[in-house]
């Protein structure tokens, strides 16, 4: 589990470290984002490279997030 707290957007940065903590054996990851006072949650099944993709994240607002990986599912 890893949280990023940042003035500006910090999507990016999640997306690398949820990767870099993510074995292959880890089936499940997710990352739920804060931004103008709003919660966007995402839960996937997979390695966090197929599942946030760079195109993907690109779409995803947040100055603040937590990145979970996991070997079973977790609730967000």
């Amino acid at each position: 589990m890893i949280g990023i707290s940042s003035e500006e957007c910090c999507v990016r940065e999640l997306r690398c470290a949820m990767a870099d903590l993510q074995h292959r054996a880890q089936e499940y990851c997710g990352m739920a984002l804060f931004y103008n006072g709003n919660f966007d949650q995402h839960p996937e099944r997979g390695l966090v490279k197929q599942q946030f993709t760079r195109a993907r994240v690109k779409e995803f607002k947040g100055n603040s997030g937590i990145g979970v990986v996991a070997d079973y599912r977790q609730p967000m």
